[in-house]
């Protein structure tokens, strides 16, 4: 009854009408609170468990309830602060930590979630704008009662000497013609969670802009930092499958130990999959961009910002644009400079970042624990790097220089 109890508060919470049986709505009437309380609090145990029982024993009857301004029934709150301030208040329904002893697919059907998704959606999106590897990945949402995606694709990764996946061909009249004999490959990706843990004291929750500050940008920023150095760095088992750690991945010698040049950024845009050109962008550590300054072939810079050297300070290189990344490495490593072209990886979703809170957790030293949780997973698309109609250099949507010193080429 517990599960139920919760479910329609929440629903009261929301206008909704509740239908339910005379034997539940009689259950439901004299069911006790689904909140472990401290010896401590009894009092606000029982003016909270008397507020849910008078909720739920008018919503089982079928009646919509008045709307009353106070935080009980309140979904408007103008920011993340205020909702957490209202929490913080007991003025809402607690979830008490560690509840669940056996699966737990859904934790909502367990409690309930606090924080609004209004701010859930708010986190997400800061995490999108923060994100740099992940802003144009191939998002796809996973549905109720799936936990992954499976997807297949076609084998076609050697082309040289015609060896295509499917074969077309010009024939005289009445001649028989020869069949194509297709082979795929399935790829499968399961969801994973990120999680974040907050702790904040009574003192902070009275500082509403402050907490809010925190929450949003911190957690936001953090959340899209770790994605974005999971698609570079990530190993596939409980985390992205990073570009650096995938078999499409195209890895140049450099000329230069320690150094970029005009003949490595050529390279790396002839070894683009040509369909990804228009799509790609050059991904960069800040220690990078001092060579691509004084880079040059002849007398002609290679890069030039916008407006000059006193405008813009990216612009873009043989006309993709170009992305300082904070995941990139130092100068000299591998992948300090990538030519990726992201929307060829793979990202799955479900829902939004799903947010909890606790009083008990650190409850004798005033402390309230918010909880934040995303589940996604992703990787490349591609299974390996192609191997183009004609010639002997592999192809892929991205590409990167080694860490080391390769066979120098004549300049340019």
């Amino acid at each position: 009854m517990q599960l139920k109890l919760l479910k329609a508060y929440k629903a009261f919470l929301a206008g909704s009408i509740i239908e339910a049986d005379e034997p539940t709505a009689a259950s439901l009437k004299t069911a006790e609170v689904a909140i472990d309380w401290t010896a401590s609090d009894v009092q606000r145990a029982a003016e909270q468990a008397a507020l849910v029982q008078s909720c739920v024993a008018e919503a089982v009857k079928g009646l919509k309830p008045q709307s009353v301004a106070t935080d009980e029934n309140r979904t408007d709150y103008k920011s993340l602060g205020c909702f957490l301030k209202a929490v913080r208040g007991h003025n809402v329904v607690y979830k008490s930590p560690c509840r669940a002893t056996g699966s737990n697919e859904n934790t909502d059907d367990e409690g309930g979630y606090l924080v609004d998704e209004q701010f859930s959606r708010n986190l997400i999106t800061r995490m999108a704008q923060n994100g740099v590897l992940t802003a144009n990945m191939d998002r796809i949402p996973i549905g109720a009662g799936y936990n992954g995606l499976k997807f297949n694709g076609l084998l076609d990764y050697d082309r040289r000497d015609g060896h295509h996946a499917v074969n077309v061909y010009r024939i005289e009249e009445a001649c028989e013609k020869t069949k194509s004999l297709p082979k795929f490959e399935r790829q499968a990706v399961d969801l994973e969670k990120l999680v974040g843990l907050y702790y904040a004291t009574d003192e902070l929750l009275q500082d509403e802009p402050a907490l809010e500050a925190m929450v949003t940008s911190w957690f936001g920023k953090e959340f899209a930092y770790k994605m974005d150095y999971e698609a570079m760095n990530g190993a596939g088992t409980t985390e992205l499958l990073g570009l650096l750690n995938s078999a499409a991945l195209v890895t140049l010698k450099r000329n230069t130990a320690g150094a970029v040049d005009a003949n490595d950024i050529a390279r790396m845009y002839s070894r683009m999959y040509a369909p990804s050109i228009g799509r790609a962008e050059w991904f960069v550590s800040s220690s990078v961009l001092p060579s691509l300054i004084g880079m040059t072939i002849g007398n002609t810079p290679v890069w030039l910002p916008p407006g000059g050297l006193s405008v813009a300070p990216y612009g873009t290189l043989f006309g993709r644009p170009i992305r300082i990344c904070e995941v990139s490495p130092i100068l000299g490593s591998q992948a300090d400079i990538g030519f990726f072209d992201m929307s060829e990886y793979l990202l799955i979703e479900k829902g939004g970042v799903q947010a909890a809170s606790s009083i008990h957790v650190r409850f004798v030293y005033d402390e309230t624990a918010f909880r934040f949780v995303l589940r996604n997973n992703g990787l490349p698309k591609w299974s390996r790097s192609i191997y183009p109609n004609t010639g002997t250099d592999e192809i892929s949507p991205w590409i990167v220089l080694d860490g080391g010193q390769g066979t120098p080429t004549p300049t340019i």
